[in-house]
């Protein structure tokens, strides 16, 4: 029950409607009301309860006297009403009213009005009628993948509903008998059919959609974070799984970007912006990857299945990223989803099974493959090559995992992800398979990590704990082996703050502490920094080194990034680390800058410039085939961009960089205080220009690729007690030209079609300029030129083709696809190999035309 309340008179004429007119006393003859009183308070009164219980409504009639601070100054009944508990309560109520003043003449005055309270009864509204019976009722989902179908609309005879974000829905009041259903989805075929209504019984049904497009390489809108580099790549796993020449696999994909080298065989180094291999660090959620690749580069380390987003930072990255000189990736791995799926996959090379779900209140999911090289090779050689069968005890194999776990818990989200690889290759000597292996190479890790993301406020926290072990072994009979095992404990911390609309800061820190164990042996050195020949009647002249060592490099960052202006944004960072290995200077500092100016809608200009440094390979500091005394290499970058965007949902991205490199760890002849070979030395220089063009189009229509090329020049400085000091040379990866197109379609019916184009200028090389023949060993011996990498092989050109046919069936998908390598068959010069007597070379071809059939099947 409610109370209802009126003002009764001229001054108050400006109150809500729900008020009456009250009149207000006649002012002195000497002012004029210029602006009546104004209830802005308004307290109600309460019911008495008899008045209640029998019904009685009516009203008060009050006499209010407002000062001129809008405060009931006095109050006096003038119509008690039909019941005697009105009038208190009214009195009450009225005394702890607030208005807004009157004005006489323009100043605040106090005035007297008449005001009436209403006390009226609200009566309860009548029931709800009952709702119509419920006749049909079910769930609308997806075919193929039984995902719900949320917003989906259904049309029973003319009643209408919809589903929920589960996709389940609700139809009453439906007459019986036959009635005609038509349910409509957005990106989904239309499903008519007809259902049988009978009176009293209600009818379950599941509905299955079937989309317009299942691939969903159809279109991507995505909302780019913003961005601390110059150049920046970022791409979705949907949009590379189908790309030709890569079968899908997410690390073959930066092989195509700006900035990055072709490698010799596809084997996957990453060469990027003229730098070593080793000098680009890869990341999966914030833990470092020891490896990417398979043998020979066949298949990524990481399945493309628990991938989300993939972020490749060619150089000037932030300084949360450290001990590189060359470029980073970052990869994320996606969550698992809510409901159970899985997905296997089988192809030329391998065979894959993952499964996700809902687990222990969170979700995860599991991912496992396994080569069958070694399987296929066992059941053919016999057959087709009985010789080879008898040496190879166990042919190429490969196997990996990954698994991932979610669920909030301690105020934010906790993770935990295991992830893995094994790869072993082992030859025998005919009639010896029980003696030593002629080749043996074999490299495992594991790591085991937590991650801890918690919003604190206004900051969000970012904390990484991972333990790994890693082994490398290889052996050549008994004249050669390494045996290498590392154990390491990550930590990283990140913490953002967003301190204002324009302001956030981002601090962390980032150290590993590793331990490794290691044996080599190996004949003597012919030159300072090799291994010198096999000597089989001179086995005891193998040299070898077998020990531990452990070392903590701990590192840190800061970092602001400010919009300064409307245009202009500003990121400054500074990074420091340390390696306490290193006998000298043991630790470098890092600052860094990055600017980006919006010249105009969709036109951005960037800069940046930074100090970059990474520690010495860990055999590069050994005594044997190191030097103790190593310290940091070093690198300046720097760089500068133009961002434009384009129509039909593309963007060009022009980058120009300068690299500058110093203390780089190189061969030398120079010996110490106490006449010993130094071996390497930190008198390793470099420069790197280069101008990278990459014109992409977004997952839009169906159609999806980029065009990128990259005119680089890396070259090199040697020790200066080498002979080739002071001369610079090419980087032995130097590639001036390369170009890459990369396109793939989507045509109606689910098929799919796409190629990969490349044009690459060869490597360089160090010809040969004569030889000397060995009378003792009955070899002639090549002399390389004094020019090193003098030589350059012819240029590089392949064209890839790929298809896609996906078939949908009830509550599972099949996929089908030929992917194509080096469809003309051109025979690309990989390497040159001297002849006998080293009168002329002999070109070592890349991979022929090499097609890969798979199979992938999705619930």
């Amino acid at each position: 029950m409610r109370i209802h309340a009126l003002l009764l008179g001229a001054a108050l004429a400006a109150l809500p409607a729900a008020a009456q007119t009250p009149s207000a006393e006649e002012p002195p003859a000497a002012g004029v009301l210029t602006r009546a009183p104004e209830l802005l308070a308004f307290v109600p009164a309460e019911y008495p309860p008899d008045a209640e219980e029998k019904g009685i409504e009516g009203s008060v009639e009050l006499a209010i006297v407002i000062d001129e601070r809008g405060e009931v100054q006095q109050a006096v009944v003038i119509d008690p009403g039909p019941h005697p508990g009105f009038a208190p309560a009214a009195l009450h109520a009225v005394q702890q009213f607030r208005f807004r003043p009157a004005e006489i003449d323009g100043a605040p005055a106090p005035v007297e009005i008449t005001y009436r309270y209403d006390f009226v009864l609200r009566r309860a509204p009548p029931p709800p009628p009952a709702p119509a019976p419920l006749v049909l009722s079910g769930r609308v989902i997806e075919r193929g993948t039984r995902a719900p179908v949320a917003g989906a609309s259904i049309d029973v005879s003319g009643v209408a509903a919809e589903t929920d974000a589960d996709g389940r829905f609700e139809v009453r009041g439906v007459a019986p008998g036959v009635a005609r259903v038509r349910v409509v989805a957005p990106e989904h075929e239309p499903l008519q059919l007809e259902e049988l209504i009978e009176a009293g019984k209600r009818r379950e049904v599941e509905y299955r959609l079937s989309r317009r497009s299942y691939d969903p390489y159809e279109s991507v809108v995505r909302g780019e974070r913003p961005r601390r580099e110059v150049s920046v790549h970022t791409m979705e796993v949907e949009e590379i799984r189908t790309l030709p020449g890569t079968q899908g696999d997410t690390l073959k994909v930066l092989q195509n970007f700006p900035g990055v080298a072709r490698s010799p065989f596809g084997i996957g180094l990453l060469v990027v912006r003229g730098s070593e291999p080793s000098e680009t660090n890869v990341y999966l959620d914030g833990i470092p990857v020891p490896l990417l690749f398979h043998f020979g580069g066949v298949t990524s380390v990481v399945s493309s299945d628990v991938i989300e987003t993939l972020e490749f930072l060619p150089g000037n990255f932030a300084a949360r990223f450290g001990r590189a000189l060359g470029g980073t990736v970052d990869l994320r791995t996606r969550e698992g989803r809510d409901a159970f799926h899985g997905a296997a996959q089988l192809d030329l090379f391998d065979g894959r099974l993952e499964i996700e779900g809902p687990v222990a209140g969170g979700t995860g999911f599991v991912a496992v493959r396994r080569s069958w090289v070694d399987a296929v090779l066992a059941l053919a050689l016999p057959r087709v090559a009985p010789d080879t069968a008898d040496e190879l005890r166990v042919a190429p194999r490969y196997w990996d995992y990954q698994a991932k776990l979610s669920r909030p818990a301690l105020g934010g989200t906790v993770t935990l992800l295991a992830y893995g690889s094994d790869d072993k290759l082992e030859f025998v000597e005919s009639g010896e398979s029980s003696g030593r292996p002629t080749f043996y190479l074999s490299t495992v890790f594991h790591r085991l990590g937590a991650r801890w993301r918690r919003p604190l406020g206004a900051a969000n926290n970012d904390l990484v704990l991972a333990l790994g072990r890693e082994s490398f072994d290889v052996l050549q009979s008994s004249n050669f082996g390494v045996l290498t095992e590392v154990r390491s404990l990550t930590v990283r911390d990140t913490l953002a703050w967003r301190a204002s609309e324009r302001l956030t800061l981002e601090a962390g820190v980032d150290a590993i502490l590793r331990s490794l164990d290691y044996s080599i042996y190996a004949p003597p050195l012919s030159a300072p920094g090799t291994i010198g020949e096999f000597d089989e009647e001179r086995p005891e002249t193998t040299v070898g080194e077998s020990t531990r060592i452990s070392w903590l490099a701990p590192g840190g960052w800061v970092e602001a990034d400010w919009r300064a202006t409307g245009r202009l944004r500003l990121v400054a960072g500074l990074r420091v680390d340390a390696d306490s290995r290193l006998r000298g200077r043991r630790a470098w500092v890092d600052p860094r800058a990055s600017a980006f100016y919006d010249l105009r809608p969709g036109t951005t200009l960037s800069a940046a410039a930074g100090l970059f440094g990474s520690a010495p390979q860990p055999q590069d500091a050994t005594e044997t085939f190191g030097n103790p005394d190593v310290g940091p290499q070093r690198a300046l970058h720097l760089a500068l961009g133009v961002r434009q965007a384009l129509p039909w949902s593309a963007r060009l991205e022009v980058t120009g960089f300068y690299k500058r490199l110093w203390d780089l760890v190189v061969v030398t002849r120079a010996t110490d205080e106490n006449g010993d070979l130094q071996q390497v030395s930190n008198e390793g220089r470099g420069e790197v220009l280069g101008l990278e063009v990459m014109a992409r189009r977004e997952l839009a229509r169906g159609l999806f690729g980029w065009l990128s090329y990259t005119w680089s020049r890396s070259i090199r400085q040697d020790d200066p007690s080498m002979p080739s000091y002071p001369e610079w040379h090419p980087f032995p990866l130097d590639q001036t030209h390369i170009f890459s197109l990369v396109l793939s379609y989507r045509l109606p019916g689910d098929w799919i079609l796409g190629t990969r184009v490349r044009g690459v200028s060869g490597n360089p090389y160090t010809p040969f300029e004569g030889s000397v023949y060995d009378a003792d060993s009955g070899r002639y011996q090549c002399i390389p030129s004094a020019r090193r990498y003098a030589g350059r092989l012819p240029g590089f050109f392949q064209a890839d083709a790929r298809v896609d046919k996906r078939f949908v069936y009830g509550s599972w998908m099949l996929s089908v696809y030929l992917d194509v390598q080096n469809v003309t068959n051109r025979e690309n010069a990989e390497f040159r190999f001297p002849s006998y007597d080293c009168s002329q070379t002999y070109a070592i071809p890349s991979v022929p035309v090499l097609p890969a059939f798979g199979l992938r099947a999705e619930w």
